[in-house]
């Protein structure tokens, strides 16, 4: 009897071992499909994070850069002078770029400390009358290698967007300036990535955020 007992219990030994393997490996999908679901779960909730982080930075920035710009596009000395630098040779430009740089010091310091660090004035024609953040750069033409100013000049409207800047991409608001239906330049306001990455990082804090960029040669 007990031979035919252990006879028995060595028959069923393959038996078992096989439906003992089954079931753990039904166990380990299971496990791997629920690790891989809450995993999915919780990258969709922190890309959804950084999503409307990004969204909430950007906008701010826009809102705050738009604000901004129809202040200075009320003044009567920017349509003014403007006007004049636009039809003036580079004497008079300079004229108008000290004017410039006297008149609107406050408000560029003010932008400085908000974020945007790069606060430029542009001619119809694309070409730099004044940089605030590099005073001693200007004159050179950017339609032809600024998407961002081209776009605006020639569709009249604001553009906003990453641009590739000198070492680093920049987040730009590029808003053309007409005056009785007359392009006469556009006044540029910008922020670097970096002042970007800062933010984020208050709001979401342990995070690292970084972005990804083909840049051939730097923008101005």
């Amino acid at each position: 009897m007990t031979r035919s007992r252990i006879s028995l219990d060595s028959k069923l030994l393959p038996l078992i071992a096989v439906l003992t393997f089954m079931v753990l490996a039904a166990w380990l999908a299971f496990t791997h499909d629920q690790y891989r679901s809450v995993g999915k779960l919780l990258a969709d909730q922190h890309g959804a994070s950084v999503e409307a982080s990004y969204r909430a930075s950007s906008r701010m920035y826009q809102l705050s850069a738009g604000i901004m710009f129809r202040e200075l596009s009320r003044h009567p000395a920017v349509i003014d002078w403007l006007e004049t630098a636009n039809g003036g040779d580079e004497h008079e430009r300079a004229r108008i770029r000290d004017w410039f740089s006297k008149l609107l010091r406050s408000d560029y310091l003010r932008l400085r400390d908000e974020g945007f660090v790069q606060f430029q004035i542009h001619l119809a024609d694309g070409s730099v009358v004044h940089r605030f953040h590099r005073p001693e750069a200007f004159g050179d033409a950017l339609t032809g290698v600024r998407p961002s100013v081209r776009l605006a000049h020639a569709q009249r409207r604001t553009i906003v967007g990453f641009e590739a800047g000198r070492g680093y991409p920049v987040l730009r608001h590029v808003f053309p300036v007409e005056y009785e239906r007359q392009l006469l330049g556009s006044i540029e306001l910008s922020v670097p990535f970096t002042r970007l990455q800062q933010r984020f990082e208050e709001l979401l804090p342990g995070n690292t955020f970084l972005i990804q960029e083909h840049q051939r040669h730097p923008r101005p």
